[in-house]
């Protein structure tokens, strides 16, 4: 846990730092959405200009060439060396889809160096099959697997080294390779049991969506277990749109139709030589390099966009791949802003804040139009859902509505307005010191503008929203499963807790304290184990999160348990090693607790699947739960068990997948575990 112990004081506390290194407004804000990546009808006949890496061989078929390499890019005054790409961009092709299409991407590996020995694909929140066209024959097209990955073809022959000491639990030690990678191979976690197949270089996968599937917002990424962190975090990430918003949000009074923008929140880390013009990709990211406290606190500078540790440090805050780029809102036409973020591990806290002429600040409210590519049921402006904050941790997406409103109703002053979207900072940690905090800076400028004769109605506040659901409606099945895979009795749920424990440099494991099952251990460095453990019990109406994790302790026993020295352990968690930790009985509805043990936040995230947030439980943000929310990650935060209503009630979720916390940093070190939804014939 590169983020745990290395901070004194809360980043938060050191706004003002910001403020003053404000830069001059950048381009406009760039359309991703082009070149086009699509297999929507409407596209079809259009004459705007169609990406060479993308077809359309029948209707209602997108075919997709996605190759994964490193290569130059710049971002803004940056030079970067060796940045992640898909098909040689930083903002690769955003895929267009309706309902009822099918993807085919042919996927490539041609990632050079230690972490891009392997890699994959994954579509995010995508309710689709995980099971491949063949079965277990990988020269078949994949469904959504993470499981098969594709060795790199610029390695040539693999070098089974040991991974450096300084990437704990995130490179992998290629076992026994032969010369050249041209059959299935298998591959192991350093010091760890995982066994997945490795097959050449490049391969096919077929992914069929679903005619009733939710429109929405949605994204591909790479999903190598140890190396996602790296990968993600270097720049392997797309955007997926499923429809329209025009199907869930009509035209609003007086304004015509919405104007839609997609907001790809990507951030980067760089290093450098002293001297050198070249930026490189910082494959171990780091929280603290823009600490503003601490013994190098002097040499940290946070402007529009950037913060800068010394000569030799960058972070990049980019959106749509630009540095402070600037988004115009004009009053009689407001916008739907579709917001991914696509990091590998930050969290941001978004406020749109509004500087007025006396110089002070204040938030604008805006309306949460739809969460993680599903639309939140709103028919009229009582049941807006209208907040004035958004927290995004790792993977989350949510569209929200932008007019100018500061609450009163007035119109756009004359002269207009500006604003700034702001990731206003956050501490992951139970206090400052543990967990990440990551910093305050300004992502955008937003200008207002009046309309040209003040004679334009503004901008309603708030628009009326067609829900969507899904999953079905029923809340349990009948029929008891199979002994190997039994359903949950009328008042059990399923139980899972994060946790993360921490170990000196100075204790030997093993020796000293006991080694969770299956956790990689690092020789003469500090130890961080994240694993995750699943149980399931009758947990009632807890009042606490300690009732929670004692009823979880008890129901546990030791399953878990491991030894050192002459004394046995319990755990509450294994790291991941791709064995079987979950079987659902399809069809099922089913509640499970998802509980934080650990002294900071994560983030749940589970494949295939949507569920609904029923209570949080303990201290922290009260995010307040909303059944008509449909999520595929939430946060859990320090103090926080979270009560939720997972359907898994769909034909495309029979098979396996995953479920993990979406730091990636905390996946690849363990925090991922193997369920699968088994039709038992009842």
């Amino acid at each position: 846990m590169r983020y745990k112990g290395r901070i004194g004081t809360s980043l938060l506390a050191g706004v003002g730092v910001w403020l003053a290194a404000q830069a001059a407004s950048a381009e406009p804000l760039a359309d991703i959405a082009l070149p086009l990546c699509s297999s929507v009808d409407a596209d079809a006949a259009s004459d705007t200009p169609r990406s060479p890496n993308c077809s359309n061989p029948s209707p209602d078929v997108l075919a997709v060439e996605l190759t994964a390499s490193r290569g130059e890019i710049t971002i803004g005054d940056y030079k970067i060396a060796d940045a992640y790409l898909y098909n040689g961009s930083y903002m690769p092709e955003v895929w267009r889809i309706d309902p009822g299409d099918t993807i085919d991407v042919r996927f490539s590996n041609e990632l050079s160096g230690s972490f891009g020995q392997i890699s994959n694909i994954h579509t995010h929140g995508m309710l689709v099959t995980p099971i491949n066209a063949g079965g277990t024959n990988l020269s078949e097209p994949m469904g959504d697997n993470i499981l098969p990955l594709f060795a790199s073809t610029a390695l040539g022959p693999i070098n089974p080294e040991p991974a450096p000491s300084s990437a704990v639990g995130s490179l992998v030690e290629l076992a026994q390779a032969p010369d050249s990678v041209s059959a299935a191979l298998g591959f192991i976690c350093r010091n760890s049991t995982v066994v997945l197949p490795v097959v050449d270089g490049s391969g096919d996968y077929s992914i069929p969506i679903p005619s009733d599937h939710p429109v929405g917002l949605f994204w591909y990424h790479p999903h190598p277990h140890g190396l996602s962190e790296a990968q993600v975090g270097g720049g392997l990430a797309g955007l997926m749109t499923v429809g329209l918003p025009n199907d869930y949000i009509g035209d609003t009074p007086d304004t015509g139709e919405l104007e839609h923008r997609l907001l790809m929140l990507k951030d980067l880390q760089l290093t450098r030589e002293a001297g050198d013009e070249m930026w490189h990709v910082n494959d171990t990211p780091s929280d603290t390099n823009c600490s503003l406290t601490g013994d190098d606190a002097d040499k940290v500078a946070i402007s529009t966009g950037v913060c800068l540790n010394g000569d030799d440090m960058a972070w990049l805050f980019t959106v749509n791949g630009q540095l402070y780029p600037t988004i115009e809102v004009d009053e009689g036409h407001p916008q739907l802003w579709r917001i991914a973020n696509t990091g590998a591990d930050i969290t941001y806290n978004l406020e749109l804040v509004e500087t007025l002429a006396d110089g002070s600040e204040r938030k604008l409210p805006f309306q949460i139009v739809s969460v993680d590519g599903v639309a939140v049921g709103q028919p009229n402006a009582e049941s807006a859902l209208v907040r004035d904050s958004l927290l995004m941790m790792p993977s989350s997406r949510i569209e929200i509505y932008v007019a100018y409103d500061d609450g009163s109703g007035r119109s756009v002053p004359e002269e207009g307005a500006h604003a700034v979207l702001r990731q206003a900072g956050f501490l992951t940690g139970e206090k400052p010191g543990e967990g990440a905090t990551w910093p305050p800076v300004d992502l955008t400028e937003v200008v207002f503008v009046p309309t040209g004769d003040g004679s334009g109605a503004p901008a309603p506040s708030v628009v009326n929203v067609e829900g969507q659901a899904p999953a079905g409606v029923a809340t349990s099945y009948a029929g008891s499963g199979d002994e190997s895979c039994p359903r949950l009795g009328p008042d059990e749920s399923r139980m899972v807790v994060f946790n993360v424990q921490e170990f000196s440099a100075d204790q030997m494991p093993g020796v000293d304290y006991a080694v969770p099952p299956n956790c990689p251990i690092a020789p003469g460095d500090e130890n961080f184990f994240n694993t995750i453990g699943t149980t399931f019990a009758t947990v009632g109406n807890p009042s606490s999160l300690d009732e929670i994790l004692t009823t979880y302790d008890k129901a546990l026993g030791d399953l878990y348990a491991t030894s050192f020295g002459d004394t046995t352990a319990a755990n509450r968690g294994k790291c991941f090693n791709a064995e079987l930790d979950t079987c659902v009985p399809y069809p099922s509805v089913e509640t499970w607790w998802v509980v934080n043990a650990s002294n900071e936040g994560h983030n749940f995230h589970i494949h295939q699947s949507r569920f609904q947030v029923l209570e949080v439980v303990g201290t922290g943000d009260d995010f307040s739960p909303d059944t008509r929310l449909w999520h595929d990650n939430y946060p859990v935060l320090v103090g926080q068990a979270v009560k939720l209503r997972i359907h898994f009630d769909r034909p495309e979720q029979v098979g396996e997948f995953v479920y993990h916390c979406h730091i990636l940093l905390h996946e690849d070190g363990g925090m991922m575990a193997l369920m699968e939804v088994r039709d038992t014939g009842q």
